[in-house]
């Protein structure tokens, strides 16, 4: 038999906070695919965004620029089951960019978030000022992606590790 194991995000942790949303701030991270990343930033700056490019954050940190950021760009790739598009969302971050091949279970395009094949720039920055350009649009990724990220639980990901190791008895 096969098991699949997911990963779990804290949701004691990881939640929205609206209050603290800066509209338009588009938060990025720097540790893969930087010339991507810079590339899309290329692109679409002349559209009046306000782009967060952080690494080498503590959670702590980490978290309160998710519940800052009105959009979260997804640049990593390949990727197993990348967390951070993961944990955006379930901080209230509407999501845009690359699954990484593994994030497919979660960014749904046009559902979860707006999805650009990995290494499309073009497509990437196209899908992004579609989000921001489009408040009923980015309302209904938000809502939609938040709502998939809190299935991702740390107690669905304990429950799947005990059904496998009882598996063997």
């Amino acid at each position: 038999p096969a098991f699949t194991i997911t990963n779990g995000i804290d949701q004691e942790k990881f939640f929205p906070a609206p209050e603290r949303r800066v509209a338009r701030r588009v938060l990025a991270l720097s540790r893969k695919k930087a010339a991507d990343l810079a590339t899309i930033m290329e692109i679409v700056k002349d559209h009046n965004i306000e782009f967060k490019v952080v690494d080498k954050l503590t959670q702590s940190q980490l978290i309160e620029e998710y519940q800052q950021a009105d959009v979260f760009l997804a640049t990593g790739y390949p990727e197993g089951l990348p967390l951070p598009p993961l944990e955006a969302m379930n901080c209230g971050c509407a999501v845009v960019g690359f699954t990484g091949g593994g994030a497919r279970e979660y960014m749904i395009d046009h559902e979860t978030a707006l999805v650009a094949e990995d290494g499309d720039c073009a497509t990437a920055a196209e899908k992004l000022l579609e989000l921001l350009n489009n408040p009923h649009l980015k309302e209904t990724i938000r809502a939609n992606g938040t709502a998939i990220a809190r299935s991702y639980t740390l107690e669905n990901t304990k429950q799947q590790i005990a059904e496998f190791y009882a598996s063997f008895n």
